[in-house]
């Protein structure tokens, strides 16, 4: 689960157009061309002061100014993840975190019809793994350890998604 977090590996040959997953890519480890993409001082809006100013960025370079991204597998980078990013707390923030944005760049966009979408996907991903969280911590001499923890972080994303407007 944390693997997901902290990298983005997509088995794609070089070149290949990355704009249907913006929503899933950050930054890091990212090249730009600085005529075309950083047009303003502070390309990335402070406004997100809990992450998601990476998002943000992407989907007005792909949306807004109807700009590519590409994949290239060689560009590698190994980073340092704290000890602090390794625990459960951190990690259901951050995906409800991860949920919220899924409805915040939407609405930023004016795409109410994707953030309707999205909180109705985040209502049902809440239910159902808010009820498997329960069910595995019954369950928790017979599953692998861990599960009831996993199921409950998946939750969490789902209600990233229905609470997008609230503060962290």
């Amino acid at each position: 689960q944390l693997q997901g977090l902290f990298t983005r590996d997509f088995d794609l040959p070089d070149g290949t157009d990355l704009n249907s997953r913006r929503a899933y890519l950050g930054t890091g480890n990212s090249m730009f061309n600085r005529a075309s993409c950083f047009q303003r001082p502070a390309p990335f809006d402070l406004r997100f002061d809990g992450g998601g100013e990476d998002v943000w960025f992407l989907r007005e370079l792909v949306q807004d100014r109807g700009l590519s991204l590409s994949w290239c597998a060689g560009a590698g980078v190994e980073e340092v993840v704290p000890a602090s990013r390794m625990t459960a707390a951190y990690v259901r923030a951050r995906k409800f975190r991860n949920g919220q944005l899924r409805c915040i760049v939407e609405a930023g966009g004016g795409n109410w019809l994707a953030v309707a979408f999205w909180m109705a996907a985040g209502l049902t991903q809440a239910a159902g793994f808010g009820l498997a969280a329960g069910l595995a911590l019954l369950l928790r001499p017979v599953l692998q350890p861990g599960r009831s923890t996993d199921f409950a972080i998946r939750a969490a994303a789902g209600m990233g998604k229905v609470l997008w407007w609230q503060k962290g």
